[in-house]
């Protein structure tokens, strides 16, 4: 993600006061987002938007999409296509990596814990088959929303030993 940044302080400033205002509507959101994993410049402001997006559920479950097939122009509710299969031909391992790169230094100007954003790194951790981050940024979210549904199932996957849909490929 390239971001330009002269003076970080003020930058992180501006995220703070954008994250903190009322959501966008989806759609706005999912367009900051499309930008933020397509790796384009995005400024202070929509950079909080975006992550403030991320507590809609349809927002962070585009990001998780987005990042799991690699397109970032794929439809809102898909989600459920991925979970049972019928994107398979498509995971792309490489976006899941760049995703999760945007997702943590997203995280870096945000002087609080995003639940969803942590609950969506430990979903795309579980899903590349890297269990010791999953479970890492499982219990960030949890520690702070221990109600929030996709890192209690990221947790539970964990726990029975679920495979990814990566493992063994």
């Amino acid at each position: 993600m390239s971001v330009e940044v002269t003076d970080v302080e003020s930058f992180k400033t501006v995220v703070a006061q954008a994250y903190s205002e009322p959501m966008l509507d989806v759609e706005s959101a999912v367009e900051l987002w499309k930008v933020l994993l397509s790796d384009k410049h995005v400024g202070a402001r929509c950079l909080g938007q975006a992550l403030r997006g991320l507590d809609d559920i349809q927002v962070r479950d585009y990001v998780l999409v987005a990042a799991v097939t690699g397109s970032v122009d794929v439809a809102l509710g898909t989600f459920d296509d991925v979970l049972n299969g019928t994107c398979a031909q498509s995971l792309n391992v490489a976006s899941v990596e760049r995703a999760m790169c945007v997702l943590r230094a997203c995280d870096n100007y945000l002087d609080v814990v995003s639940v969803p954003l942590h609950g969506a790194l430990a979903y795309l951790a579980w899903w590349s088959g890297d269990s010791g981050t999953a479970e890492l940024e499982t219990e960030l979210a949890l520690n702070t929303d221990a109600t929030y549904s996709l890192a209690l199932l990221v947790r539970h996957a964990l726990i029975v030993g679920l495979p990814s849909p990566v493992a063994g490929n």
